[in-house]
Formats: structure tokens, sequence, C-alpha cells
């Protein structure tokens, strides 16, 4: 059985949402297709689906996007540029119902669980092995990041990176294994990236690690 209320994919014309739309629709789920132009909507193989309508709009504009995710179960926010001209994500994110890009004008060695990052929540905070971050951004499904840096003895440490997500229903299932191929890929360039602000270099790595149950995440009674 079709489900009534669709999911709502913006950047519907790129590589991922044409691979994610296919997907969805394959697992009965409705889906509402944005662009900024219907004539490159129409043109895609799944375009004609009865599964399918299709929605102009652009991030960027409030109005359009807002119409666009009406009634929608969740949102695929497929746009290829992060932190996009006047705010598209941001503006995206509080559209949906996200908290968008904060700063947080302390300096860091004075920040505290509770604080924000970004879109981020601190939980936990313990300079210098670890910190602990709960995504707050719109998504089906709650984002944990931990980084730990464990002591391997003189002048040697191992930085772990572990990325978890509590799914809400099939939405939230969906979007984790779709986009599990490209959070490697990020996470292997932020752990790159903290060794180069660090000015150090490493041994070997990034290695991917296969957790085990131990690692199961449970969020803090709020």
């Amino acid at each position: 059985m079709r489900r009534s209320a669709p999911i709502l994919v913006t950047g519907a014309t790129g590589y991922v949402g044409g691979r994610l739309i296919p997907a969805l629709l394959q697992a009965g789920w409705r889906v509402r297709a944005m662009g900024r132009w219907l004539d490159k909507l129409a043109c895609r193989p799944w375009a004609h689906h009865a599964g399918v309508e299709l929605a102009t709009g652009d991030v960027l504009d409030r109005s359009s996007l807002r119409a666009a995710t009406a009634g929608c179960e969740a949102v695929y926010y497929l746009v290829h540029s992060m932190i996009a001209q006047k705010g598209g994500f941001v503006e995206a994110d509080r559209v949906l119902g996200g908290r968008g890009l904060e700063r947080v004008p302390k300096p860091p060695d004075e920040r505290r669980p509770g604080d924000t990052l970004d879109f981020w929540r601190l939980l936990t905070v313990e300079p210098p092995r670890r910190l602990r971050l709960l995504s707050e951004m719109k998504a089906p499904g709650d984002a944990l990041l931990d980084l730990t840096i464990v002591p391997l003895g003189e002048n040697r440490c191992e930085l772990q990176l572990m990325s978890r997500f509590l799914p809400r229903g099939l939405a939230g299932i969906l979007y984790w294994y779709g986009f599990s191929p490209f959070h490697h890929m990020i996470f292997r360039g932020m752990l790159r990236g903290v060794l180069r602000a660090a000015a150090s270099s490493a041994l070997r790595g990034p290695e991917r690690w296969q957790p085990s149950d131990k690692d199961a995440c449970f969020l803090p009674p709020q």
C-alpha cells in the first residue's frame, strides 16, 4: 500500500536525488520531487511514476520552500552547496522547523555541555580527550557525533570519530543508508582536517571501524 504523506526530495535532478527517488518509490513511499525548473524534473525517468508529484521551488525562497514541504512526512535536502549564498541551507533548515546555523560567541576553552556550536548541541565536553555533539538539524532521526582521543604511549594517540544515528521510522532508515557512502567520505575528510589543524600527521589511516553491541547509543533524558 502506498503511503499517503509524501517525502519531499529537494535537488531532485542531482546525482543523489536521481538514485534516492526510485528507492523511495520501491519502498512504497510517495515522493514530491522539487527543483527550480519543471522541465528538468519532467525529463527524469521517474517523473511520470504514479507515486511522484513534481514541485518547483528554490531553497533560497522561503515561500516556495514552505509550499513544497506542506504535508510531507520527511524531507531530504540534497542541494549541493551546504553553505549557499544568502544562507540557503540555513534558511531551509529553519523553514523545515530546525534551528539553522548558529555561532557560539564563547572561545573553545569556555564551552560547556548544553552550549551550541553551529547546528550542534554539546552533550559532553572533556578537554582534551572527548567531545560529543547532538545534531539539531531537521532530519528523520537524531544524529550523534563523538570525537575521542585515546593515548597510545609517548607522542602517540588514536583519534576516533563515531557517528551514530537513531532513525525515526522507515524515512530515517532510508536516510541513513542512502547517505552512508557520503558520510564515510565526509568523516575521513574531517579526521584529516583535525590532523591538519593540529599540525600533526597520521602513522596510518583513517580506517573504517566496525561497531559492536556495546557501542549502542541512547540519548540522555531531557
